[in-house]
């Protein structure tokens, strides 16, 4: 199985990256399941628990954990390619934020695989509110809260495979991506059906 992760925090493209993508290789022969639009009782809990914000840091970081692992192992059998719509980047950006323990992060998601690719999309929280602001959409997260995320992933982000400016041309994002994807599963040997 061929892992590609897509981190950035909310409105960054990553939902529409994931699909183009998607698309892409599945219109080249390959096998691909997405992690992203993908319903389950992990994801239902979430939500629920998320709109009545009783939500504590650390069972916030375990149940997106467990919601991941739930994912991968619904996928593994059927698919040769995963695309996740966040990874292991964004337990760490988001559970950071919350003042958790790195090391407590790193160890809840030490089981999950290591991504063949990661793409970080990024944009800044001011970005983040102007896209929202024109959708009407409301932030769970103050400014100052989606700064220190912001940080957190550029830190975490620095040496990634793909760094990508999120206000840039969404299909020259595109374009970009699937090239370092490709490049990358052949030097992994993976040749479309």
């Amino acid at each position: 199985m061929f892992i590609i992760a897509f981190e950035g925090i909310d409105n960054a493209g990553k939902t529409t990256q994931c699909l183009k993508l998607q698309k892409r290789l599945q219109a080249d022969g390959f096998s691909v399941a997405n992690a992203f639009n993908y319903e389950s009782p992990i994801h239902d809990l979430i939500k629920s628990r998320f709109q009545k914000g009783d939500f504590p840091p650390d069972l916030k970081i375990l149940l997106f954990a467990a919601e991941l692992f739930d994912h991968l192992h619904s996928h593994s059998p059927l698919s040769e390619i995963i695309i996740f719509d966040r990874y292991v980047a964004s337990l760490l950006a988001y559970g950071l934020m919350e003042n958790l323990s790195s090391d407590w992060i790193k160890n809840v998601a030490a089981p999950l695989p290591t991504a063949h690719v990661t793409v970080y999309i990024d944009i800044t929280a001011e970005i983040y509110k102007q896209r929202i602001g024109s959708s009407g959409e409301v932030s769970p997260y103050s400014s100052e809260k989606l700064s220190n995320v912001h940080n957190n992933y550029l830190e975490l982000m620095n040496s990634t495979d793909l760094f990508i400016d999120g206000t840039d041309k969404e299909d020259d994002i595109g374009e970009i991506i699937f090239q370092k994807v490709l490049s990358t599963m052949s030097s992994c040997g993976l040749k479309n059906g």
